[in-house]
């Protein structure tokens, strides 16, 4: 009589089993996710390549970040600075406008204008921080609220209450941009010349009338004059400031490149074969299937299924 044992088989039919179940189960992953890589230890013959990727895709990705928003607030100040240049341009018009018809009876409400529009555009917010008072974002970098307040102060310097520390970032491991922009350093000139036509207006020589004084004449002449260099030094500034632009838009176009091409390297190591996940899934399928059909049966055998 032939002798029957089903605890070999048992037992070597639940390791299949459990194999195959295992291999459908990383095969579900791996469908699911579109990765082969879960762990640095599924790749250990490529875990220091792919460390290395990642964290080279990181920093550049906050070196991007950190271009993409100092690129924003370049374009910004590149609306500013256009703004106070052109409010001393059309300044200096009217100066030379009232000089030609000798009549500079609306001018002070010019010049009021004109401080109001500077002082406003100096200090702007961002996000509740003061844009141009360097690394001092809490107070007004303009502290004078009419062009009477600058009158009073003792000299222009003390309407500026910015420090001198411009804003700066580093936007790649080797290229640190300066890209902050201070009030006293758009103000200051315009704001004197400013001051001057004040002073002069409620000096002896004023105030500016039609038809004008020969002294008046002469210091709107002069004003013009100082205007037109000040105008000249904010396009300076923003030409400055264009090239900053620039520097951070070539950061992020250059970061951007490294970033697909670091992808592509994490993606050559970590990634799926889709189509062969799926291949093998069904595969596992099939295999759980057949082992489990195999391991009921060896269950249910017994010693009656061998006699004759």
């Amino acid at each position: 009589m032939e002798r029957v044992s089903t605890a070999t088989q048992n037992s070597a039919l639940l390791a299949e089993l459990m194999r195959a179940q295992r291999a459908q189960f990383e095969a579900q992953r791996e469908v699911a996710s579109g990765k082969v890589v879960h762990e640095f230890s599924d790749v250990p013959d490529k875990a220091g390549v792919l460390l290395a990727a990642r964290r080279a895709d990181a920093r550049t990705q906050e070196y991007a970040s950190l271009a993409g928003e100092m690129r924003s607030r370049l374009d910004v100040q590149d609306a500013h600075l256009s703004r106070v240049a052109d409010e001393a341009q059309s300044l200096r018009q009217a100066l030379l406008q009232a000089v030609a018809q000798e009549d500079a009876t609306a001018l002070m409400a010019k010049i009021e204008s004109a401080f109001r529009a500077v002082q406003s555009v100096l200090n702007t917010r961002v996000d509740g921080k003061y844009l141009y008072g360097g690394t001092r974002t809490d107070v007004p970098p303009v502290n004078t609220a009419t062009l009477t307040d600058l009158q009073a102060l003792p000299a222009v310097d003390d309407a500026f209450d910015n420090n001198d520390v411009k804003p700066a970032g580093r936007i790649d491991d080797n290229q640190t941009v300066e890209y902050g922009v201070l009030a006293s350093d758009l103000g200051t000139e315009l704001f004197g010349i400013l001051r001057a036509l004040a002073d002069f207006n409620s000096g002896p020589n004023g105030p500016f009338s039609d038809p004008m004084t020969a002294a008046q004449l002469a210091e709107l002449r002069t004003q013009a004059v100082a205007l037109e260099g000040a105008a000249a030094n904010l396009e300076q500034i923003n030409a400055e400031n264009g090239i900053r632009f620039q520097e951070a838009e070539a950061a992020i176009v250059r970061h951007e490149d490294s970033r697909i091409y670091l992808k592509g390297v994490i993606a050559d190591i970590e990634d799926a074969d889709l189509a062969e996940a799926v291949s093998r899934l069904n595969q596992a399928q099939v295999s759980v299937q057949a082992s489990a059909k195999a391991f009921s049966t060896i269950q249910n055998l017994t010693l009656l299924d061998y006699m004759r």
